[in-house]
């Protein structure tokens, strides 16, 4: 079972106290077993450290269960791995540029790649990793259907923005020939939500129902050590088996 942050830092606590008490009151008293000066000197500090240490995991403990069960909400976004609520959605919250695995869910993915051209190349310049993007189908009614709902006259509008997409990943993959790259066509239908998933984190994007352009909808930043984000993994894996690889 994964272990949440706080809970880590609890342990390391616990072992730095262990270990204190180990080396101070009784490895460097068995080596300065004749001075008793030292060996006086370095069991109190072992015997401080540790008590130190403990009483600090324990205030830390009772702080933790004080907030979780004073604030049901903060234990729930907790238990779900709820890491942030970023206003912009930007990549540089994610581990992007070392993550083995980098992959990109939208519906068409043009606006992202325009946006984060300048950190993705950072990415794109490392060997040895995969960057995967998974778009629309440009000839799926599900394209065609984006049109109608966001008031775009023109039913090529979507369909234009992913092949625009699809070529600049192209051109990326072109300039950094030692970078993996894949893209997938989804046909099945068109994305409720925008997903973004490294190694660690996912960043969740919400689309706005009505048409136009506004404020930048919600995002939600998950964490790998809540129980939402293998969930969020194995949408992703089914999204890519259900779409068809194209050739880059």
């Amino acid at each position: 079972m994964k272990q949440k942050p706080i809970n880590l830092w609890l342990e390391k606590l616990s072992l730095w106290g262990i270990l204190a008490l180990l080396i101070m009151s009784i490895i460097i008293p068995l080596l300065f077993k004749n001075n008793n000066m030292w060996t006086n000197l370095s069991s109190n500090i072992g015997i401080a450290l540790f008590s130190a240490l403990s009483i600090s995991k324990f205030l830390q403990k009772e702080t933790k269960d004080l907030i979780f069960n004073e604030i049901p909400l903060l234990q729930r976004a907790n238990e779900i791995g709820i890491a942030s609520i970023p206003e912009d959605g930007s990549i540089e919250i994610l581990d992007f540029k070392e993550s083995k695995d980098f992959i990109v869910a939208m519906n068409d993915g043009k606006f992202f790649l325009s946006k984060n051209a300048e950190n993705l190349c950072s990415r794109f310049e490392k060997e040895g990793i995969t960057t995967t993007f998974i778009l629309l189908d440009d000839e799926s009614d599900a394209a065609k259907l984006l049109c109608y709902a966001n008031g775009k006259d023109d039913t090529d509008t979507y369909k234009n923005k992913i092949n625009q997409a699809i070529s600049e990943i192209k051109n990326f993959a072109t300039k950094y020939p030692k970078h993996n790259f894949e893209i997938y066509a989804y046909s099945k239908g068109y994305f409720r939500t925008s997903i973004i998933l490294t190694d660690t984190k996912a960043l969740v994007g919400t689309y706005r129902n009505s048409p136009g352009k506004r404020k930048l909808p919600l995002h939600i930043l998950i964490s790998k050590y809540g129980s939402e984000f293998d969930a969020i993994q194995d949408d992703i894996m089914e999204l890519r088996n259900l779409s068809n690889k194209l050739q880059i």
